[in-house]
């Protein structure tokens, strides 16, 4: 269509040789039409420039029909990028509709998922307005109770402000108490220990009068008593019968004299043999009449040596307790 209004103009206007050139010219707009695009022209349409003016007079015709072509041009490239900015526009719209499209899914999808949360919230909300009313009653309770506690509590505290009245009056008592029981007890251990002393000297005394029944004693160790009476083994009694004793001072003296004692049987006063369960031999007693008697057979004591006969002066526990100490 181009080229035949080209050629119509060329026909009209001059020589074929200058609508040759009008022709090629128009081609060469053409080309340069089909490259503007809103890429190229930053999304604005841009006329093209005219050629500069000739010189030549001759040329004008082929300037107007130059300037002719060029506007269609131009119109045809506006309507190429009027075309390509409608399809942009169109695909724009049904990227734009595919989003909404999904939106208004992804929205309805949340918007039934929150109408069941929300429904699922109503039923807990109401389930908590009975629990609140229920709260609220046991509330009411503890109230009442909390009343009654502060009551009692107020009546408690008045008892221990009686309490502690009562504490320090028992206080000062006690601190008097303890005065006086701190001089009863200074009291008392000074009489305890004059007691002490008393029961110290009375003991001392009981055992020096024992001591002294004892002055004309001698224990006899060692030494087999041969009883006369059967009596006492079948009885089992350590108490001895009045022939033991009549036997028991003639044994003694019969040894002492086998060994060269010089002992006489007139001299004893009797003699008492103690059985033990653990003894195979009695501890005998002998009491003399007279304490010279005692000291004079004490003295011979030297001729039983090496003998497992022993003699000794009858002492008591205290004494015998003391001579042990001295020994050592």
């Amino acid at each position: 269509m181009t080229k035949a209004r080209g050629r119509r103009s060329g026909s009209s206007g001059g020589s074929n040789s200058s609508g040759r050139s009008t022709l090629d010219s128009v081609k060469y707009m053409e080309d340069v039409d089909l490259e503007l695009t809103p890429e190229t022209t930053g999304g604005a349409s841009r006329v093209p420039q005219p050629p500069p003016r000739p010189d030549n007079d001759d040329t004008v015709n082929q300037m107007r029909q130059l300037s002719g072509n060029i506007h269609i041009a131009t119109a045809r490239a506006l309507q190429k990028i009027n075309d390509h900015a409608i399809k942009q526009e169109r695909s724009l719209t049904e990227k734009c509709e595919a989003t909404i499209a999904k939106v208004l899914g992804d929205f309805g999808k949340q918007l039934q998922l929150l109408v069941e949360n929300s429904n699922s919230t109503l039923r807990e909300i109401q389930g908590l307005r009975g629990v609140n009313g229920e709260m609220q009653k046991e509330i009411g309770s503890l109230r009442k109770e909390v009343q009654g506690q502060r009551a009692e509590n107020k009546a408690l505290q008045n008892d221990i402000g009686l309490l502690r009245k009562e504490m320090q009056c028992l206080r000062v008592e006690n601190k008097e108490l303890q005065e006086s029981n701190a001089a009863l007890r200074a009291t008392l251990k000074k009489e305890c220990e004059e007691k002490d002393k008393v029961i110290e000297q009375l003991k001392n005394t009981i055992d020096d009068m024992d001591q002294n029944t004892r002055m004309n004693d001698v224990v006899v160790t060692g030494l087999r008593i041969k009883p006369r009476s059967y009596a006492r083994p079948v009885a089992n009694t350590d108490e001895p019968d009045e022939m033991d004793v009549a036997s028991t001072e003639q044994q003694v003296v019969d040894f002492l004299q086998s060994k060269e004692v010089d002992v006489d049987i007139q001299s004893i006063d009797t003699c008492i043999p103690l059985y033990g369960r653990n003894r195979t031999t009695p501890v005998v007693i002998v009491k003399f009449t007279k304490r010279k008697f005692k000291v004079a057979l004490l003295k011979q004591g030297k001729k039983l040596k090496g003998t497992n006969f022993y003699m000794n002066d009858h002492l008591t526990k205290r004494n015998a307790e003391i001579a042990k100490k001295a020994l050592i």
